[in-house]
């Protein structure tokens, strides 16, 4: 795009309508010959199948029958378009019409018969030998497939995933990053990297086109024209665009992948239709983007670029309902605005002596329209040299000095086509050079604002002191209002935080009471125990918050258990009434209880292993019915074991569970399970069925 060091002036020129051409191709060697489509001088002329004796007439700028050659269509409306881009105008031709209708052969043409696309560049590059003024041509190239811009002028393998991005600047132009655009200096170079883009292009065979274009293509090429004298130089763009045409899948019987670029071409050129309308409309929205296609060629729809749409269309009755001629016949009606592009260096001329009026600036009297009235009369007075003096030392300390800010070129006209005769012999262009002098009717020069007075300056800082104070003011206001409000805030997020927590317990609960509906009795009493265990060993370390959520996790399991219950309601009514005696009463009757219980585990084991019983008149081990405190230690050993058991089966049930259930979420979660041991994990399941034993996990 433009360089950013440069400067850019837009005029604005009164409004113009989009020229529509029309071109009919002709009939294909397996296509019947009628007359259902005629031209008619500018007119297009379509016969109703339906009445035959009526017809339907479309007026456009310029119409041309099958038998119009490539040079007479751009002779007589493309090489006039080329003047006013070289005057700094933008500007986008741009071929539309349905598959087969011979767009991409109108805008690049054969090796023998070149296109509009060539034809351009080969008399860009007249103009540049011609001209006695430094022209230079770059050009960039890209496509539209499938809603994603590829960059043409690079290789498929180089190119960025996912295209090229939309991008919008601060002066509303629309840009394209990482785009690639190429110098050229001769047309041999430009045909070498032509020919390497269009094999880069997106084309497929359809049962109506053996060489269709399955995307949009935009050649975009700059221009800059510069004044080697005054250095001031023109900029302008002029997009060269092959539409893809729209397609009826039932008549070109395209597969599966055709069948997707034809749904992406069609929706484009459904939302350019909806554009189209909205325009005429004279809406306040205009969808440009509801694709990318309106977004690149938002400036040609509308906006400020000249455009010129051909309109290709295709002969016989099997293309009656073709609608490209009542689309151009709405977009013929959109006014574009037009600005004229200026750009100067950033580099200033330096100014001459000091006491030295410029010999541009010997006439005052020519510029009296852009000086104020005070600064007027002290040029008029060519005796005064000394104010006149002050006046050039004061610019002098500024840092433009008197630089022209904008400079109209003019352009003769390249030639008169309107006594054009016949395409064989194509007009001449005129080799005269153009205008480019500085005009005194078109140049406007700076002054330095006058110095302030000491009202002025005393108001300005007056004003200045009172914005520092009001955002003062504003800055202590803001810091009271949080010193009150931040107790009521803190206060909110501690209740907020607690009802949090409450929610996430709940669901935790839920949670388990899913889990307990889908085990076994036998597994949910084993969970319930281990759960238990758990929660007697916080409690022994006063931990009650933690023994609660134990006890109430294996009571979803044990829903029925009376006991635990009302262990539950005891903790919760200690917690909340800070009456430990209650539970000292509980913990009481629970080690009756667990003594009984270990009594009983002792007597079981006793009857089950009595060779492992030790003999009571041995000396060399005290004897286990004499030491209360060796009894307990291994009652507390043989329970802590089956705790442990217990807990082991609870964790393999869990990773079994979450396993089977086959949600890849939930397995890499699992400790030491990585996404390519879960993909063969899933694997497994789907060719053998659900895991039964976690060792099953590590062959």
């Amino acid at each position: 795009m433009y360089s950013p060091t440069q400067k850019r002036a837009k005029k604005q020129l009164s409004p113009q309508k989009i020229k529509v051409v029309c071109r009919v191709r002709p009939f294909l060697a397996e296509e019947l010959y009628d007359d259902t489509v005629v031209v008619e001088e500018n007119s297009i002329k379509i016969t109703n199948k339906r009445k035959t004796n009526e017809n339907f007439v479309y007026s456009f700028y310029s119409c041309y029958d099958m038998n119009a050659s490539q040079l007479e269509i751009f002779e007589h409306d493309v090489r006039p378009l080329l003047e006013p881009v070289l005057n700094g105008k933008n500007a986008t031709i741009f071929a539309y019409g349905v598959t087969g209708s011979g767009k991409t052969y109108t805008m690049q043409g054969a090796e023998t018969d070149p296109g509009i696309i060539p034809r351009t560049i080969q008399t860009l590059f007249q103009i540049k030998s011609e001209f006695k003024y430094s022209l230079e041509l770059r050009l960039s190239y890209i496509e539209l497939y499938k809603e994603v811009i590829n960059d043409l002028l690079v290789s498929r393998e180089t190119a960025p995933i996912g295209g090229l991005n939309i991008r919008q600047g601060s002066d509303n132009q629309i840009y394209l990053s990482n785009l690639t655009e190429k110098k050229i200096d001769t047309y041999g170079e430009f045909k070498k990297i032509f020919r390497c883009a269009c094999r880069n292009r997106s084309t497929a065979a359809t049962k109506l086109n053996i060489m269709s274009s399955r995307s949009h293509a935009d050649m975009c090429i700059y221009i800059s024209c510069t004044n080697n004298e005054t250095r001031n130089t023109t900029f302008s763009k002029l997009h060269l665009i092959d539409l893809a045409g729209s397609e009826d899948n039932r008549r070109t019987e395209n597969g599966k992948e055709r069948i997707a670029e034809s749904s992406a071409i069609n929706k484009s050129l459904l939302a350019l239709n909806q554009v189209v309308e909205a325009l005429n409309q004279g809406l306040s929205r205009i969808p440009y983007r509801d694709s990318k296609l309106t977004r690149l060629l938002q400036d040609s729809l509308g906006g400020e670029n000249i455009s010129m749409m051909i309109i290709n269309i295709s002969p016989g009755q099997s293309f009656y309902a073709d609608t490209t001629l009542k689309f151009a016949s709405r977009t013929k009606e959109i006014e574009n605005k037009p600005h004229l592009n200026h750009y100067t260096s950033s580099t200033r001329q330096p100014l001459k002596v000091k006491f030295e009026i410029p010999s541009r600036l010997a006439n005052v009297n020519e510029y009296d329209d852009h000086l104020p009235e005070a600064k007027r009369q002290r040029f008029s007075d060519p005796t005064d040299k000394k104010k006149t003096n002050s006046v050039f030392e004061r610019m002098d300390r500024y840092s433009y000095g008197v630089i022209p800010t904008a400079t109209t070129t003019t352009f003769y006209p390249l030639s008169n086509y309107n006594n054009y005769s016949t395409p064989s012999t194509p007009p001449q262009m005129i080799p005269e050079m153009p205008d480019l002098s500085l005009s005194s009717s078109t140049t406007s020069y700076e002054l330095p604002p006058p110095p302030l007075s000491e009202t002025e300056m005393a108001k300005i800082i007056q004003e200045k002191i009172e914005t520092k104070l009001d955002e003062k003011l504003s800055e202590i206001e803001n810091k009271l209002k949080l010193q009150i409000l931040s107790p009521i805030f803190r206060k909110q997020d501690a209740k907020l935080k607690k009802r949090i927590e409450s929610l996430e317990y709940k669901m935790e609960l839920q949670k388990e009471s899913r889990l307990a509906n889908v085990l076994t009795p036998e597994t949910k009493t084993k969970t319930a125990r281990a759960l238990v265990a758990l929660a007697k060993a916080h409690e022994q370390k006063n931990e009650l918050r933690e023994a609660l959520h134990n006890y109430e996790s294996a009571f979803q399991y044990i829903p029925d258990n009376q006991k635990l219950g009302n262990k539950i309601a005891t903790i919760k009514d200690v917690i909340s009434t800070g009456d430990v005696l209650k539970l000292k009463k509980r913990k009481r009757y629970d080690e009756v209880e667990q003594h009984q219980l270990q009594q009983k585990v002792s007597d079981d084991d006793e009857k089950a292993t009595p060779s492992e019983a030790v003999p009571a008149s041995s000396s060399s081990q005290p004897s286990i019915n004499n030491s209360n405190v060796s009894a307990k230690d291994h009652h507390s050993r043989h329970l802590a074991a089956v705790v442990n058991d217990e807990k082991k089966k609870l964790t393999e049930t869990m990773i079994l569970n979450i396993v089977n259930s086959g949600d890849l979420r939930e397995i890499l979660k699992l400790k030491g399970v990585g996404k390519k041991r879960a993909d063969v994990i899933l694997q497994f399941i789907n060719d053998n069925g659900p895991i039964s034993e976690v060792k099953s996990l590590f062959h």
